[in-house]
């Protein structure tokens, strides 16, 4: 998948490009990439196009309940360090029955992001583990509208 085939629709498409977004965005990702392999990650395609592009993004969106303003962290570096790698391969990667990969961070900055290899979208916390998206486009389609998390 190439950047230019995330397949946004004009509404998230829209919203992205007023957080800074644009399409053909590609970031250096090779901290990223080290961050991933210190903690022994296996690391995938579909990650590293969706980071080089969304990476060092901040969003703001709505809380996820209420009207109150929250915001979602497109930094992969930061989600990486903020968890322990372990949880993620005995607890999360069980559960969504895939390999996964963090990419940023959001919920007042409790729940991480992740992606598996087939652009499928997850967040977890703790024992709280769900499925935010099963493409870019329904991941920041219930992030800043739908709020339909699948907990698994």
């Amino acid at each position: 998948m190439q950047e230019s085939n995330f397949d946004l629709n004009a509404n998230i498409e829209e919203y992205l490009i007023n957080c800074g977004w644009y399409k053909g965005r590609k970031t250096d990702i090779e901290h990223t990439v080290e961050a991933w392999k210190a903690d022994k990650y296996k690391i995938f395609n579909s990650a590293i196009v969706f980071v080089q592009s969304f990476n060092g993004l901040n969003i703001a969106h709505e809380a996820y309940r209420g009207k109150e303003k929250d915001f979602s962290y497109f930094n992969s570096i930061k989600a990486t360090e903020g968890i322990d790698p372990a949880w993620i391969i005995e607890e999360y990667s069980l559960k969504a029955g895939s390999d996964l990969l963090p990419i940023g961070f959001g919920y007042s900055e409790h729940l991480t992001y992740f992606i598996d290899p087939s652009f499928k979208f997850y967040g977890g916390y703790d024992d709280y583990f769900c499925k935010i998206g099963d493409s870019v486009n329904s991941f920041f389609n219930n992030i800043f509208y739908e709020k339909n998390f699948i907990q698994l």
